[in-house]
């Protein structure tokens, strides 16, 4: 009789595998079923541990500071961060919609559906920019006293360095 050709690892390498009986020792991959009461005691140990920090509420107001520090009631720097964002938003937005409205009658004027003439318009945009830039840079300033009010001042003293920016 013809002997049967071998299959598997038999054939690679002339014998067949060799499976190594499991000792059942520690929570290993091999323990069978993950060995269940040393994951147990585990887990009894370190139930219950789980400490939260601040309250869990969403949505009540702004971050304030802390009552034992002596700073309840003060806005912490993340809530100022977000009220500037916000601000800078609305400036750059305006900005930007003020500038598509120049080049929008910039380009009417050239295909002549405007009543101004170039001087005209350039001397009214600039303005309108002007007024605009003092305008956002009053807003940020004061913006800044208010939340620099809200701050302890750690007794430094502000020192006048006269006017600045574009009211002069």
């Amino acid at each position: 009789m013809a002997e049967a050709p071998k299959k598997g690892a038999a054939s690679l390498y002339g014998k067949p595998p060799r499976i190594e009986e499991d000792k059942g020792e520690g929570d290993s991959a091999r323990s069978p079923g993950g060995a269940p009461k040393e994951a147990m005691g585990k887990a009894e140990k370190t139930a219950g541990r789980a400490e939260t920090h601040g309250d869990m509420k969403s949505g009540e107001g702004d971050a304030k500071g802390d009552v034992m520090a002596g700073t309840d009631g003060i806005e912490t720097h993340h809530a100022q961060s977000n009220e500037r964002e916000s601000m800078h938003g609305r400036h750059m937005t305006e900005h930007a919609h003020l500038h598509g409205r120049h080049e929008k009658e910039h380009t009417l004027r050239a295909t002549g559906h405007h009543h101004e003439d170039h001087a005209e318009m350039v001397k009214r945009h600039h303005g309108e920019l002007r007024e605009m830039h003092s305008r956002h840079e009053r807003e940020m300033k004061e913006q800044g006293e208010r939340h620099a009010g809200m701050a302890p001042s750690a007794d430094i003293k502000e020192k006048s360095v006269g006017d600045s920016g574009t009211e002069k």
